[in-house]
């Protein structure tokens, strides 16, 4: 099951888990698509690690509905590299907690990756060191932009176009931790990169 796993992780490889609990299928949205898509956009979701970053989205959104007793279950479609989180209804506020998670899953999985970069520039090739960084940040911005401006955009879709139709109060409060984050990691990062230099 490892071996499958980090093909799909790190390729988008077709495949069907079960990771704690949790029914994760690695599929594409159309099985014609394959020919739609640009080859290089396969090249940059492995570059950047685009597999890993929406799973550990996904992922986030599962755990936390798990913690709250859902059943849920991920699906991840390769095509490009995005992915749905199925879970039921609890009621605003954990619904709120549910959508937010992905987001801040991931911003909290780069600011590791981009900490562990810092601490290891000295040990690591500069590739390595550019690989991590430009796959963190990458996927930071496309999951903030996908926070933030799809949501208008796609005429409320998303996560926080689902909490945007709860109203205004989930929003200002999911959008307030989610800059919290933000701020937070960009000081410790900044205070890391001091030390280490």
């Amino acid at each position: 099951m490892i071996r499958p796993l980090i093909n799909s992780l790190v390729f988008g490889s077709e495949g069907s888990y079960n990771i704690l609990a949790i029914p994760v299928t690695f599929q594409k949205e159309h099985k014609t698509s394959s020919s739609k898509q640009p080859k290089y956009f396969n090249i940059f979701f492995t570059i950047t690690q685009g597999y890993v970053h929406v799973f550990v989205h996904e992922m986030s959104h599962a755990i936390m509905a798990r913690l709250f007793g859902l059943h849920s279950r991920v699906v991840m479609l390769v095509d490009f590299c995005s992915g749905e989180t199925a879970f039921g209804s609890t009621g605003p506020w954990k619904d709120v907690i549910i959508l937010t998670s992905g987001c801040m899953g991931n911003i909290a999985f780069s600011t590791c990756k981009l900490a562990l970069a810092i601490i290891l520039k000295k040990y690591i090739a500069f590739p390595i060191y550019l690989v991590l960084n430009t796959g963190s940040l990458t996927w930071i911005i496309t999951d903030l932009v996908y926070t933030f401006i799809m949501p208008v955009l796609q005429k409320n879709q998303g996560d926080y176009g689902q909490i945007a139709r709860l109203g205004n109060g989930y929003l200002a409060v999911a959008s307030i931790a989610l800059i919290s984050e933000c701020t937070l990691a960009a000081f410790l990062l900044t205070k890391l990169h001091a030390s280490y230099n």
